[in-house]
């Protein structure tokens, strides 16, 4: 179980009575309290792909409503030399009476295919990242590990929706179906 699906647990046990005197959901006391714990399945409000800065980091970082059990960011280049990779988005900040999570993850963009490393480092660079040539899946999972919500952007979403990437996003969780998400626009 997730830390702060625990942290939930013990706030709305600790909640009694009217706590936040009269406050709406997702409002919080200086002790934490919470007058309605959120339960519902997160959902994707915005994601972003950055690259840049010292050490050229690529930033993935994704912003829900709800609680996740944490995320994944799939990213693909399907031309001459198709290549595809996947990273882990864990939560870095989230509301204890679960109104939002916020995923994020950075990693060193090398350029280099040989130096892919799973959560540490890309074979993308800066400018591929920054430009409209790569297409991603945002992924952010429930509480049962299951995929809530899926967001798809860049280069050709349609494509990875309808499948024709099928075969690309075969190092992530098995099977992913990504026919279920939906477009979105990066935020830069």
């Amino acid at each position: 179980m997730k830390i702060h699906y625990a942290l939930i647990a013990l706030t709305a046990a600790a909640c009694t009575g009217d706590p936040l005197g009269g406050k709406t959901s997702g409002d919080s006391s200086s002790t934490g309290e919470c007058s309605t714990i959120v339960s519902d399945p997160p959902t994707i409000d915005s994601v972003s792909a950055t690259c840049g800065g010292a050490g050229e980091k690529i930033t993935y970082d994704v912003r829900t409503t709800g609680l996740t059990a944490d995320g994944y960011v799939w990213s693909v280049e399907k031309y001459a030399q198709p290549w595809d990779e996947i990273h882990d988005l864990p939560s870095v900040d989230f509301d204890p009476c679960g109104t939002y999570d916020h995923l994020k993850i950075e990693i060193e963009a090398t350029g280099d295919f040989q130096q892919y490393d799973n959560d540490r480092a890309s074979a993308w660079t800066c400018d591929k990242v920054n430009s409209d040539g790569l297409t991603y899946a945002f992924a952010v999972m429930d509480e049962n590990g299951n995929i809530a919500d899926c967001k798809v952007a860049g280069h050709d979403p349609n494509a990875v929706i309808d499948g024709a990437y099928a075969g690309y996003f075969g190092t992530g969780p098995d099977p992913i179906d990504l026919s279920s998400c939906t477009k979105t626009t990066l935020s830069r």
